[in-house]
């Protein structure tokens, strides 16, 4: 295939309103599993571990205050933009 044609394509297809819409679902899925593993982290943490060593920037705290609300943030931009676009606005 030619590689401009090809080129074309990919930016077609990723930027499809079709394909923003997948990615806003499995990105929600994403967020829901995050959501899970952290509750499963506080009802039964890790036996054994020597919190004090535990890295900061790793903690399940980081991930609730932190990435968390990134990837909600990230998710309701995601939602925005498909509104937009399904008036016409890209």
């Amino acid at each position: 295939m030619d590689p401009l044609l090809k080129e074309k394509l990919l930016l077609r297809k990723f930027s499809s309103l079709e394909y923003m819409e997948e990615l806003a679902l499995y990105h929600h899925k994403a967020i829901e599993g995050l959501k899970k593993c952290l509750d499963a982290f506080d009802r039964s943490p890790p036996q054994h571990v020597d919190w004090e060593s535990w890295p900061i920037w790793n903690s399940p705290e980081v991930w609730k205050i932190r990435v968390l609300p990134n990837f909600e943030g990230t998710q309701l931009s995601i939602e925005q933009g498909i509104a937009k676009a399904k008036t016409g606005d890209f």
